[in-house]
């Protein structure tokens, strides 16, 4: 074998050695690239999970306090629900319900207006509130006596 072949080989071995290297820097990245992907499912599925449980928790508490009559304490949690959670239709249904249980039927109305227009399909629930809301409104109304 001449120096040119010989140098040639040599140089062939380095390309290989080289295409080795990255072969396996490849296959690392990918691994990592796997674990991280695992890691970021893992949470999100943690995170939807807490978020379910804290909706739950939401909705107990708002229950509670409405049964009770704590009606301040109700919107207070409601309200403060509503900032964290401004498209929350049940946050914003519960409102309706202590508006309305305070006797504040103009603010529940609007309450269940903004609930129907978050969510269209919550119609018949928005509906029935309306009609008592309608019913307490007109009672309250100053009577014409002749």
């Amino acid at each position: 074998m001449d120096a040119s072949s010989t140098q040639i080989l040599h140089e062939l071995e380095t390309i290989r050695a080289f295409l080795f290297i990255i072969l396996v820097l490849a296959a690392g990245i990918l691994f990592c690239a796997f674990i991280a992907a695992f890691s970021i499912k893992a949470g999100i599925k943690e995170l939807l999970e807490m978020s379910r449980i804290n909706n739950h928790v939401f909705r107990e508490d708002a229950e509670d306090l409405l049964s009770q009559g704590n009606i301040d304490d109700a919107l207070e949690l409601i309200l403060q629900r509503l900032k964290t959670h401004p498209n929350d239709i049940e946050a914003t249904a519960f409102k309706g319900r202590a508006y309305y249980i305070a006797g504040k039927y103009h603010e529940a109305k609007r309450a269940f207006e903004d609930a129907y227009s978050l969510n269209p399909t919550w119609d018949v629930t928005v509906d029935l509130w309306q009609q008592r809301i309608k019913e307490k409104l007109d009672e309250s109304a100053p009577k014409i006596v002749d």
